[in-house]
Order: structure tokens, then sequence, then C-alpha cells
């Protein structure tokens, strides 16, 4: 290769390392845009001047992918919601949102990965291919890798969310548990009838595209149904509320999902993470209500379906469960078939002589370009706008509004419309953000007298606020209150600020585990005091169609005494070990599996699943009582560790 093409191919390479900055140009301002490719450049620049060999080869391959990584997530999450790395960002990281995004971005995702391993692939091969390296090497080198880190703008986002979401003050924690309100009722006010509840999660259709000012009328028919409803608008979004999960939670259970231990997942990890805390369908089933929820989204996604089932529907429907219908969008079903099946359901419901709450989740409306359904084209001009979806969910809500309102069920049937969140990133962002924003919140009912509420609230106070309008009386859920029976929302009452609720760790009040406790096992599950737990391919999961934990698999809960903080799960023995062997927090370890790892410390074993009880300190004691239960007392370990016969080395060997 001569000089003059390793000089070309060197340039286009270190330009390479700008790409993830530039591919946003249009999104962000252009001095960030140049500060973080610059960066990328420096970066690149450091890379060919270091020297190479084995282990510097290494040390630059696991700086470039840990720098690349950063960059490509930066860019991507500024892509989908406008904003650099996040709580929001990361409380999507995982493989249900990837699947996802798989469907819904198939060509970027595959172009994002290409580019990904081929840069990461250049600099494995900086030794074949060989750039030109500049001159005083020793000296650019090092400085450019510190100029690139100072400019580097994702890395400095990053670094603040966890400086921010990891710094645990008790004092405040203490303070949010004792402001955490749980409704104390026996069934509704004498003479009461119970109404029928209707609850639309509509996918980030906020208030603000009510405003002709910004949009004009994309929104008629909703409009003039407000003219007839109770009107809320003055809902703000506060920390652990700004995505669909967290927006569905905060709404039906008063709190934020918020969690450091075991981070955002948690609705997917535990299978009633929210057993010390009210939520809405729990409540209304204990009142004697059906409970339905239903939406077009697989219930898989950020462990959707392991919340709803297990804080009180009875009946849960996603996409698997509703994918007869040909036509999908690239996020599930398009909301016109959604709103036939939930017709449906609701017919069937008010032919029945109990009250039903039915929930609803939306998609047309998904940033950044919405997807309205097909039947939208005749009237719609359909394409890539998210104005366009917006005028068609308008068209769809409202028209399912009339229907069940002018139904025979509609004067005992109470609706109420929610935005999940605002929006994210959209194609009608540079209006949105440059207005004063609030989530769309209204309930209809026919006998309801028309008000407009000004009192300023948030998801917090939803559930309190519509079970009031349902008449069951000013009820306190979580952090929030009625907004039709005080003057603000529950978190100004309390004094609470965005930065004290984003400061809450649900591992707090979520379901503990301490000793001493009842450990039983079944074919499918393993439970520890009240809590259970599934296993699957090596990850804990809770939900409909799992995989037992007997067959092959493996499970470690590791339990501690001095702290009120979730226990850890572990599903894979590798992972296992290793966390034995750093963690010294843990008091002890309660392993299950198939028996092949207790035929290592117990001779003659062979059978049915085991129970172990192991500690951090290299102990282990294989324990049955009874049909796989263990009772498990500090003094009773103490004993065990007394007579040890096996460590975890011999189990590792």
């Amino acid at each position: 290769m001569n000089d003059t093409r390793r000089i070309l191919l060197t340039t286009i390479w270190l330009f390479s390392w700008g790409l993830p900055a530039l591919s946003i140009a249009a999104l962000v301002p252009n001095r960030l845009v140049v500060i973080w490719a610059v960066s990328g450049i420096l970066f690149g620049l450091f890379l060919i001047s270091a020297r190479h060999g084995k282990l510097v080869g290494v040390i630059l391959l696991l700086l470039a992918i840990s720098y690349l990584s950063l960059s490509l997530a930066g860019a991507v999450s500024i892509f989908m919601q406008g904003t650099l790395p996040d709580l929001r960002f990361f409380a999507h990281l995982d493989g249900s949102t990837f699947g996802a995004a798989l469907q819904a971005y198939f060509w970027p995702t595959v172009a994002t990965t290409c580019f990904l391993f081929g840069l990461l692939a250049s600099v494995m091969t900086l030794h074949i291919w060989q750039p030109v390296r500049p001159p005083l090497s020793r000296i650019i080198g090092p400085l450019s890798l510190i100029l690139a880190a100072v400019l580097f703008v994702p890395g400095h986002s990053t670094l603040f969310y966890l400086q921010s979401h990891y710094t645990y003050n008790a004092l405040l924690q203490a303070k949010l548990n004792s402001s955490i309100q749980r409704p104390r009722i026996s069934g509704l006010p004498a003479g009461k009838t119970p109404k029928n509840i209707i609850l639309i999660y509509a996918e980030s259709l906020e208030q603000t595209y009510l405003r002709e000012d910004l949009f004009g009328d994309i929104m008629p028919q909703l409009r003039t149904l407000r003219s007839n409803g109770i009107n809320f608008t003055n809902i703000h979004q506060y920390p652990g509320t700004s995505w669909t999960a967290a927006g569905i939670v905060s709404s039906q259970c008063g709190i934020p999902l918020i969690s450091r231990n075991s981070g955002n997942q948690i609705l997917a990890s535990v299978e009633n993470p929210f057993q010390n805390i009210t939520c809405l369908a729990e409540f209304l089933k204990s009142q004697g209500y059906a409970t339905t929820y239903m939406g077009g989204a697989s219930l898989d996604f950020a462990g959707k379906g392991n919340f709803l089932s297990a804080n009180g529907y009875e009946a849960v429907f996603g996409y698997d469960e509703l994918k007869k219908f040909a036509q999908r969008s690239p996020w599930g079903l398009y909301d016109a078939q959604l709103f036939e099946e939930v017709g449906r359901v609701r017919n069937q419901l008010a032919k029945s002589a109990t009250p039903y709450f039915l929930t609803l989740l939306t998609l047309d409306t998904h940033h950044p370009y919405g997807h309205p359904s097909p039947e939208c084209a005749s009237e719609f001009s359909v394409g890539k706008d998210i104005l366009t979806a917006v005028s068609c969910s308008d068209k769809l809500i409202s028209r399912f509004i009339r229907e069940t309102l002018q139904g025979p069920e509609g004067k005992e049937t109470i609706i109420a419309v929610l935005s999940d969140h605002l929006a994210m990133r959209n194609t009608a962002s540079s209006i949105l953000e440059a207005a004063d924003r609030r989530l769309l919140f209204s309930i209809f009912n026919t006998n309801s007298t028309p008000q407009e509420i000004t009192a300023q609230g948030t998801h917090f106070d939803i559930t309190p606020t519509l079970l009031d309008a349902a008449g069951f009386g000013p009820l306190e859920f979580g952090f929030g209150q009625s907004l039709l029976s005080h003057s603000q929302g529950g978190v100004l009452a309390k004094g609470l600020t965005q930065s004290d609720l984003a400061a809450l760790e649900l591992g707090e009040i979520f379901p503990t585990i301490t000793l001493p406790q009842t450990v039983t096992a079944n074919a499918k599950r393993l439970f520890v005091g009240d809590t259970s737990f599934m296993v699957r391919d090596g990850n804990v999961k809770i939900g409909r169609r799992r995989s037992d934990i007997g067959d092959g698999r493996f499970l470690a809960v590791g339990l501690n005494s001095r702290s009120a903080a979730l226990p850890r799960i572990i599903g894979r023995l590798n992972l296992f070990l290793e966390a034995l062997e750093k963690n010294k927090a843990d008091d002890l370890w309660l392993v299950y599996n198939d028996g092949h790892l207790d035929c290592q410390v117990i001779p003659d074993c062979a059978g049915s699943p085991r129970l172990i009880l192991l500690n951090n300190d290299g102990g282990s004691k294989h324990v049955v009582t009874g049909e796989g239960t263990l009772e498990i007392s500090r003094s009773e370990f103490k004993a065990f560790l007394a007579n040890l016969p096996k460590t975890v080395s011999d189990i590792r060997d």
C-alpha cells in the first residue's frame, strides 16, 4: 500500500470514530455534534499513536469497545428519546427492548451492528493494515486520549447518571418510605353502586397536542369530548415515570419505577415486586371487580406482563394473545385492531352483573414517526409523521369512548384517558420542546359535570383521583392523592421534590427476605418465605409459559439478615461462584439446581432436585427437610458451619 492510500485510509478511519455524532447531527445543536465528533477523531488518533503488542492490543480493544459502545448508546438514545442516556434509556437495556427495536428498525440496527464490529475489527488489525502514525506519537497519543475524554459528551452523561442514580441517602429514603400511603377501605359507601372503569393509556399522547396555536386542530374529536368531561390540565411528569412500564406502575401504584439494587428490570425479576404496595387493579379486584388488561405490544416487554398479572389483573392480553390479526406495526397490533377486540371484551363484560375494570394501552403514536392504523389512510395522509398518528388516535380513542358511553352500560361506566408519558423524540419534537408540556388526563361519564381542574398533579395521583370519581372517596395511594378532593397532588402536599423522588430505592419497599424463613421448592418455583422465583435458560423470569427450575436449571438466592434490601438472584453457576468470592455482604446463599451440584457435595444424591445451603466463607452444607423444605435460622446456620464436609473450592473442582 503506497503512502497516499495509507494517508487516505487513515483519514477515513479517523473520521469513522465521529460517525455516531454525525449520524444525529440534525437532532442536536451543531456545537454538541462538533465536540462529540472531535472527541471521536481524537480517540482514533490515540489508538494509532499507541505502540502495538499483545497486552497493549488487548487494552486498546477494551478501551475501543467502551468508547464506541457509549458513543453509539448516546446516538441511539438521542434518536429514540431526544436526550443523552438517562434513567429512561438504561431502564430499556434488555433483550425485550432489543427485539422490539430490531423489528421496528431492522436495517438501521443491522447497519449499526456492522459498524460496531467492523470498527472494532479494524482496531484488532491495526498492526496489519498499519495506519499512518503521527509524529511525536508518544506525546500526541496520551494528549489525544485526555482531550477525547474531556470532550466525550456521552461519557459525561453516563457518569452523571451513574453518580446521581447510585448515590444513596438513607435519611431521604426513610422520609420517602414514611410518605407512602396504603388505602384502607372495606367497600363503597352506603347507597353507592359500583361503576365500571375503563382506563386508556394513550401512548405518548400528551396534552400539548391539543394546543391549536402550535399544531392546529389535529385532535378535534377528543377536544369535543373533553368539553363534557373532567379535565386535569396540570399533570407533570416526574422521575421514574417517563416510559411506558414506569407510567403504568406509577399511575396504578403511586410510586416511581426506580431501583438501584436490581436495575429497572425488577418487574421481570421478582414475581410480585409490589407485594407491600396496593395497586389499582389489586384494589378493585378486592372490591369485587373483574379486571382485564389489553395491549397490542408483547407482555414480555420490560416485564409489563409480570407486573400486571401479579398486581390484580385476572385476564392479561398482549400481542401473543391477540396476534390472529394479519396486520401489525413494528411495535405490535395497530390500534384499530386493538379497539375492535377491546370492544368485544367490553361487551362481554357488560353482560355480567359484576363491575369491571378494563385497561388498554395504545401503540399507534409510538415515537419517532408514529404508525397510524391502515384504516386512517382514507381520511389522513398516512406517512412518517407523528401528527398523522395523533389525528388517527384521536379518531379511534374518541370513537371507542362515544360507543361505550352511548351503549347500555354507559351510565354506569367512567372512562379515563391518560398519557402513559410525555412524547419522546419524534417528528414534532422541535415544537413540543418549546412548549410548557403536560400529560393528558381526562375522565368521561354521562352523569359528570364538565370541569377543568388546574391542581398540579403527577402520575401518582391518577389512581386515587380515578377511584374518587368512581365513588370510593378521597383515598391515598403511594405518593398520590385525589385531585378531585385536594388542591394539589400528593407529592406537593408532602413537600417532595423531583430530586427527592429520583432518590427512591424500591428495594426498600419491595418484599424482603430476612431470617428465619421457610424455603420450599416444587417443579416450577422456588419459594423463600412469601416471595417466589422462576428460572428459564439461566435467567430469572416470572410470567406465564415459563420453564421450571428443576429441569437442568440453576438458581442461587443471596440472603442478608442485616439488610432489608432485595435478595441477590443469579441463574448461572459460574456467575454464582464469582459472586460468592467477590461479595462479602451476604450472610448465606440458598442454591437450587437439578441435582448435579449436590452430587459433588453429598454422595449418593442422585434423584430429585435438592436444596443446598452455602455461605460466602467457602463453606457448604446440604440439608433436606421433608418434601424439599428447609427451615433456616441464624442458629441453625451456625450449626451447619461447624460441621462442613466440603468447601466451595471443592464444588468448583
